[in-house]
């Protein structure tokens, strides 16, 4: 055995940990052959000044926030990205997307077919959104003043 130079687990991170030969001796003797996954000293003593920090859930309407973790913002920062936390969803809107299907309901002006995705869905229940109850045509045509179907001459 002979000490070596191992890549720091964290994400992003070029930083590296010592496994010394007492070490692998040890993990030999437990029939463990591969390194451990560690953190660089670098990365230590930064994880150490970070605490779990709560975001506000991405969806508009929604109050309810996310988790991210120490070890996050840590790969984060390695990744060279800004402080700015990412945008993400909270665990109901997760559910509510994991829950619901995409439907497919009917225009009540000319009785087409609309199709309504969860992401949508998801929206209207938290009040963002009103549901739809026109096609994209007939929307249009409520927009400019025409009846189902009706063109302009020019």
């Amino acid at each position: 055995f002979k000490d070596q130079d191992i890549r720091c687990r964290v994400v992003g991170c070029k930083g590296t940990w010592k496994w010394t030969r007492g070490m692998q001796l040890e993990a030999a003797v437990r029939n463990r052959l591969e390194p451990p996954r560690r953190m660089c000293s670098e990365c230590v003593k930064e994880i150490a000044a970070l605490e779990d920090r709560l975001e506000p859930c991405k969806n508009e309407g929604c109050d309810k926030t996310w988790v991210w973790s120490k070890e996050s913002q840590l790969a984060h920062s390695r990744k060279g990205r800004k402080k700015k936390p990412p945008k993400r969803m909270c665990n109901d809107c997760k559910k509510f997307i994991e829950r619901a299907e995409t439907l497919s309901i009917n225009c009540t002006s000319c009785g087409a077919e609309v199709t309504w995705p969860k992401e949508h869905q998801l929206n209207v229940e938290l009040g963002a959104w009103a549901k739809p109850s026109l096609c994209s045509d007939c929307r249009r045509d409520s927009k400019t003043g025409l009846s189902n179907g009706e063109s302009v001459e020019i």
